[in-house]
C-alpha cells in the first residue's frame, strides 16, 4: 500500500509540474507589482493532507494575506502564517513601495514590516522585517523572486526566507505556477521546498490555486495545499 501511495504521489507531482511548465498568458500582480488603488487581494489556505509522515519543513502551514493598493504605487497589507510544524506563529502588517518606473517589464520594490512572532522557549517577541522583490513580466507569464529577513526586535532572533516564482497562464481560467522556497527558520535550521501548482479561476475575480509542497530538506515529506484567492 505505501508503494503504491508513492507512485501515486509521484505521478500527480510529475502531472503538476508538467502543467506548471507548459501553461502560457499574461503576468499576475504579486510581489515587485503595485496592487492598483483601491484594490483589495486576499488569499488564505494551507496544506490540507500531510504525506510520508511529514513534519518538517512541510507541515499544515495554514496562511492568510492581505493587499490593499493606499496609492497608485504604495501598498499595505497583512501577512500571518506558522513555520515549524506550527511551533511558530508570525503576524505582520507591511508597506511595499516600488524602486523606479512601473512602466518597465522589470520591477523592483522594497518592504518595511513590524508585527510579532510566537517563537518556542520565548514570549511572544515583537519582529521587523525587511523585504526585497523582483518581478519580471514575460511575453506569456513572469518570473519573480522575493527575500525577506526577519528580526526579534528584543532578543535578535532571526529567519530568513529567499522564493523564486515561475507563473504562467494557459487561458483566463488556467494559470501555472511552479515555485521554489528555502531559508534559515529561528531554530537555525535551513531548509528548501518546491510546489508545482495549478490554478483555476472561479469567476471574474476569484481563483483556487492547488498544488503539492514537496520538501527538499528534513523529513522530506510532501503535501496537498489549496488556496484561494480573491480580489475585491
Amino acid at each position: 500500500m505505501r508503494q503504491r501511495t508513492a507512485i501515486n504521489k509521484t505521478y500527480v507531482i510529475g502531472t503538476l509540474i508538467t502543467l506548471s511548465l507548459c501553461l502560457a498568458g499574461e503576468t499576475l500582480k504579486a510581489g515587485a507589482w503595485s496592487r492598483d488603488k483601491g484594490e483589495v487581494f486576499l488569499s488564505f489556505g494551507g496544506n490540507v493532507a500531510l504525506f510520508d509522515g511529514a513534519t518538517r519543513p512541510v507541515h499544515y502551514d495554514p496562511t492568510l494575506y492581505i493587499e490593499y493598493g493606499l496609492t497608485d504605487r504604495m501598498t499595505v497589507g497583512f501577512d500571518g502564517y506558522t513555520s515549524d510544524a506550527t511551533a511558530v506563529v508570525n503576524g505582520f502588517v507591511f508597506l511595499r513601495y516600488p524602486i523606479g518606473p512601473e512602466e518597465s517589464p522589470q520591477r523592483f520594490a522594497i518592504s518595511l514590516a513590524g508585527g510579532a512572532s510566537e517563537i518556542p522557549g520565548l514570549a511572544l517577541e515583537t519582529t521587523g522585517r525587511l523585504g526585497l522583490h523582483w518581478g519580471y513580466g514575460l511575453p506569456n507569464g513572469w518570473l519573480a523572486a522575493d527575500a525577506t529577513s526577519v528580526v526579534g526586535l528584543a532578543g535578535g532572533e532571526r529567519e530568513a526566507k529567499l522564493e523564486f516564482t515561475w507563473g504562467q497562464h494557459l487561458t483566463e481560467r488556467w494559470t501555472g505556477i511552479l515555485q521554489m522556497q528555502g531559508g534559515v527558520g529561528f531554530s537555525g535550521d535551513t531548509y528548501a521546498k518546491v510546489t508545482p501548482a495549478v490554478m483555476i479561476a472561479l469567476g471574474e475575480k476569484t481563483r483556487l490555486r492547488a498544488g503539492l509542497v514537496q520538501a527538499m530538506t528534513g523529513d522530506r515529506g510532501s503535501a496537498l495545499t489549496v488556496e484561494l484567492w480573491l480580489t475585491f
